[in-house]
């Protein structure tokens, strides 16, 4: 599971629940001709998955790494090429106005016991965080909770503008300075201890959260709610754990389903939703257990199909550059050992020239078990990880190919 989201004890839990929902491999989807702006009916689609190639040893790119302290970075943004927020799991908050080349710490206020899961910045000044804190019984959906904080001074100071039960955020983001959407999980106890999705939209700058879970109404389960993508305004489409697409398009009065895709190990996890320069959806996770350790990442095309790549490291987070560059960041274990059974994980961060068929190592770091996060300024992509690690990645091409001039650190 991505980082920052549950404690062992719950994931262990989600584990089962989550298994009970999904069948054997199946795929549907959107048949239309064009981005999925403006989706259609849901119909049967086509994919082609593959076995992307990866070149290890290949390095590509200038890349420039460096530590902010020695904390856990779960998240980073650019608002444009000079502005720019880390934020750690533990609430501090670093801040640049100069490309990265100094960051400004702030701490974060954040209630006892809490970690910060997501945050999302419209401006220099204004924007919001999730904070969670995993309750001590396990077995009370109720005892987990959950707060939205809010900036008017670009991260400064921060105040609590909604508080909850019950529920976990896996992400915030807001389309402007005015809607926003929160997603993630939420617990209760129906006869079983059951997952079930949790979203909140809100059109008053936060002051007023609406929860609209209830008013998706899939044809079976859904266990849990993992990303959020809007570009237009009462719009959004959101992504489950298993990679299931809906959408709506009056604030989450109604929900529309644009496509499927159940993987055949219930373990894959979906963690990422976004579409390409094109307006194509796209979505990436993976799976790191006993069974064995890849990176998913599906592409939606402009005859409705999808085409998915896999490899053999896991996928946190990714972004498309072009329609046909792409840079993605998690970890691989160079020994092949399942985490069960003593496993040594490394961040390392891919890039892919042609579309995902082929990826090629820009860095890897034995002594940062993983990269969560990345984001792009101007010409270069930044990724944050584990132990304060920052890697700035420039990201030069030349006729079309790019530029070999990085470097693996072992």
């Amino acid at each position: 599971m991505p980082r920052v989201r549950f404690n062992q004890t719950r994931n262990q839990i989600l584990a089962v629940l989550l298994a009970t929902g999904v069948g054997c491999c199946s795929f549907s989807g959107c048949a239309q001709s064009g981005p999925s702006n403006n989706p259609p009916e849901t119909s049967r689609a086509t994919i082609k998955a593959v076995q992307a190639t990866v070149h290890r040893d290949i390095a590509l790119e200038k890349v420039t790494p460096r530590r902010l302290d020695s904390e856990r970075l779960a998240a980073v943004q650019f608002i444009d090429s000079d502005r720019g927020w880390i934020a750690s799991a533990n609430g501090s908050l670093y801040r640049t106005v100069d490309r990265g080349e100094t960051w400004t710490k702030r701490r974060i206020p954040l209630p006892s016991g809490a970690v910060l899961s997501s945050f999302s910045f419209v401006n220099s000044t204004s924007g919001w965080l999730a904070a969670q804190k995993n309750g001590t019984d396990v077995l009370d959906p109720n005892s987990d909770e959950f707060w939205i904080m809010h900036s008017a001074d670009g991260g400064d100071t921060w105040a609590v503008q909604h508080n909850g039960k019950g529920a976990q955020i896996e992400r915030i983001r807001f389309f402007h300075n005015t809607e926003g959407w929160a997603v993630g999980i939420r617990f209760v106890r129906r006869e079983v201890l059951q997952a079930v999705p949790f979203i909140l939209y809100t059109n008053r700058q936060g002051q007023w959260w609406t929860d609209v879970s209830e008013r998706l109404r899939p044809d079976r389960p859904v266990n849990g709610i993992t990303d959020v993508h809007s570009v237009k305004a009462s719009e959004a489409t959101i992504v489950t754990v298993h990679g299931r697409l809906f959408r709506t398009t009056n604030g989450g009065a109604d929900w529309h389903e644009l496509s499927s895709f159940e993987h055949e190990s219930t373990s894959t996890y979906f963690g990422r939703l976004a579409q390409t320069p094109s307006g194509y959806f796209w979505l990436l996770g993976g799976s790191d257990n006993w069974e064995g350790m890849s990176g998913f990442l599906a592409k939606q095309q402009s005859d409705g199909s999808w085409v998915s790549f896999q490899v053999d490291s896991y996928f946190r987070d990714g972004l498309f550059v072009s329609d046909k560059d792409i840079v993605v960041c998690g970890h691989t274990r160079p020994d092949g050992k399942p985490i069960v059974f003593g496993g040594h994980a490394e961040g390392v961060i891919l890039r892919s020239s042609d579309a995902g068929q082929n990826w090629s190592v820009v860095y890897q770091n034995k002594n940062s078990a993983s990269f969560n996060a990345l984001a792009v300024n101007g010409g270069a992509a930044w990724v944050v990880g584990e132990n304060g690690l920052v890697v700035r990645i420039e990201l030069p091409t030349k006729n079309g190919d790019m530029v070999k001039t990085a470097q693996i650190m072992r």
